[in-house]
This record gives structure tokens, C-alpha cells and sequence, in this order.
């Protein structure tokens, strides 16, 4: 089905520079345990924001051990599942990091 005005290629809004941005003071939000359960059965994932995570994950495991491209946190504490420290196995990897 087309639409009845077919859309143009411009984009019709001002630059980010000439709108600005907007300063919201958010330093006295609490998030209570009533706000949480609210949110409970929310079932939302970002799906961009798991890849990056994972992607993230994979790239921190397989870095070369004193690269210092490893993230403190993953190294401290072991890694994703311990893997941390170790180098990935030839032939047993089926993701490629770049």
C-alpha cells in the first residue's frame, strides 16, 4: 500500500547546534523498590546495546594477556565464566573480534 503524500528525503528539523541542549536536573531522583516492581515485568532488551555488550565481552577475553586493552572489572573478577586470562583455543571459536 503507498501512502497518500509519499515522505521527501529532507529531513525537516534544526541542527542539534542551533536547538541546543536541554539541562534537566535529575540529581534528586530515587528510584524506590515500588518503582522496580512497576518495571518488573517489563521484557525489554536493546538489541544494540547487547551486541556492543557482548562484543565488548568477547573482545576483553581475547586480548592478548598484558595488552592493556582487558577491562579492570573482567580481569578482577575472573572474567565472563573465568575465562579472563585465557587464550582462545585454535579452531574452537566461532566469533571473529576485529
Amino acid at each position: 500500500m503507498e501512502p497518500p503524500i509519499p515522505p521527501g528525503k529532507d529531513i525537516h528539523a534544526h541542527s542539534q547546534t542551533s536547538i541546543g541542549i536541554f539541562s534537566e536536573d535529575l540529581s534528586d531522583v530515587t528510584i524506590t523498590e515500588e518503582d522496580g516492581n512497576a518495571l518488573h515485568s517489563w521484557n525489554y532488551s536493546s538489541a544494540s546495546a547487547f551486541n556492543k555488550e557482548v562484543i565488548g565481552v568477547f573482545k576483553d577475553m581475547y586480548a592478548p594477556v598484558g595488552s592493556g586493552t582487558r577491562s579492570s572489572n573482567l580481569t578482577s573478577q575472573g572474567g565472563v565464566n573465568g575465562a579472563a586470562g585465557r587464550a582462545p583455543v585454535k579452531g574452537k571459536s566461532s566469533c571473529t573480534v576485529s
